[in-house]
Parts: C-alpha cells; structure tokens; sequence
C-alpha cells in the first residue's frame, strides 16, 4: 500500500492545444519517480498519450471541469489522502487551492508561462490577480519552467513570499559553449524551433540568441519552423540584422523530422507557453 504522502493528484482544467500533452508527461513522470499520481484531467488533444501514461501507472480519469458532475467528482477526489495536489493554470490554481485549504492538503502551482499574458483577455484582470497572489504566497512550492518564467512570477506576485523553484527547460548558453556542441564545419550548432510566427511566440528573441552565441565565439544557425501573421516581417528584420546565413525561418512543414533531427538543441520563447 503507498502512504499518503506519495500520493499526488494532478489537476487540469485545460481541454484542448499544448497542455493536456504536457500535463499527461508530467503525470508520466512523477510516476516514474515513484510517486502514485492520479490525473484529473479535461483532455480532447493529446488522447493518444493516456495510454502511454496509464502504462508507467498513472490512473487518469477524463473530466469534465468544475461544472456540475466535474465538480462533484473533484471534491470526491480531494476527500483521498493525497500528499500533494498540483495544479498548472490561473483559474484552476485559485479554486483548487482554495479547496485544499479547506482540506489541509498540500498544493503546489506549476507555471509554465507568464501569467500576466495568461490573464491579459480577463476581464476581471485585477482581482484574478490579487487571488492567483493570494493561492501561491499560501502554497508549500511553485515550480517554474525557465528563470524568466520566474521572473514574470516575481513581477506579476512580488508580494507573495513562497517557495520558488527552477526546473530549466531552456537553452544555458554557458552549458551550452562548455558542451562543445555543434560542428563549426556545418555551421555549430544548430537551433531548431517550431510554432506560429506572431508576438506572442517572441521569434525576435531567437535572432537575439542567435547573435549573442556567435558574439561568445561559437558557430551558431537557426531554424524556425512554421508559418503566421509575422513571417513576412521577421524575415525583413533577419536581412536588416545582417542574419541571413545564420537564421532561417522557413515556414510550414508537412514532415519536420529530419530537420528536428539535425537540430542539436531546441529552444522555445513563447510568453503563455513556456513548457516547450
């Protein structure tokens, strides 16, 4: 039998695009860290992964959110002798939260962008603020994903005292020069990133990385690979930078495998999806 404080339950109120996928590995793996998780969890995209999950022994049950039978079964669950309960988006931290108050459970905020984008189309931006302050200055942790996201916490919280902890997901560029990797003789290493071109993927950021690697004295190019509003634009400023050998952004792909393979690292800027 596992003892209570093995068990986690993991909550999503997230139905569709890039979260369920990143909540069900997340579920993986504190599995494989031999922790018991149950994952609760509003899931349309990423389907294919509940059985990979359910594999390394995560029980996952499909939910319907906090609305009427979603809600009854979340306070079932929180009535279990979890030893932690973690939530990973604004709304379902402040509720969530707020019910494991009530039950004397443990619960830990995992933030994998910057939440002041996340909550930049509410229109009750204020108070969404001065609640998601309140629920992560009284959990036990908050995980980020990368020290910016840390910093936007620091910046859109700063009053809340909590437990802030880095689990990086993001280039370390002095890792990276130490690692030697990359091969100069096909241009050093290889930058690879994917997604929409438009502002709030930050694709101005790569040319910045891009030019700070090479300004170290590393050889260093770059693929982004994907269309949007911005190609046009990002493409102008790439000449205008003077980056056109080192930089290429070369729109949609139908079959991005062999370009992820010649990738030696991939990088994500994105502001609301951090989890890259």
């Amino acid at each position: 039998m596992v003892k209570p404080d093995l068990r986690v339950l993991l909550v999503n109120d997230r139905a569709a695009g890039g979260v369920p996928i990143v909540v069900l590995a997340l579920a993986e793996g504190l599995a494989r860290c031999g922790w018991q998780v149950t994952l609760l969890s509003c899931i349309e995209d990423g389907l294919d992964l509940v059985a990979p999950a359910r594999a390394a022994g995560v029980e996952v049950e499909l939910w319907a959110g906090f609305k009427g039978s979603g809600m009854l079964a979340l306070l079932r669950r929180l009535r279990q002798p979890f030893g932690l309960v973690v939530t990973q988006h604004r709304g379902c931290d402040i509720l969530v939260g707020f019910l494991c108050r009530l039950r004397g459970l443990r619960h830990a905020v995992v933030v994998h962008g910057d939440p002041g984008c996340q909550t930049a189309d509410s229109g009750n931006r204020g108070m969404r603020r001065w609640l998601w302050t309140r629920t992560i200055a009284r959990c036990c942790q908050v995980v980020t994903i990368s020290r910016w996201v840390a910093g936007r916490v620091r910046a859109y919280a700063p009053q809340a005292q909590v437990p802030l902890a880095v689990v990086p997901n993001a280039l370390v560029r002095t890792a990276v020069v130490k690692s030697g990797v990359g091969d100069p003789g096909t241009g050093g290493l290889h930058l690879v990133a994917c997604g929409r071109v438009y502002p709030a993927k930050r694709p101005a950021a790569l040319l910045d990385l891009v030019e700070q690697i090479r300004a170290s004295g590393v050889a260093c190019r770059a693929t982004w690979i994907g269309g949007g509003p911005d190609l046009t634009a990002t493409r102008t400023m790439i000449q205008i930078r003077g980056l056109s050998e080192h930089v290429h952004f070369i729109g949609p792909v139908e079959n991005p495998a062999s370009i992820y393979a010649s990738g030696d690292v991939f990088v994500h800027f994105c502001s609301i999806e951090g989890f890259g």
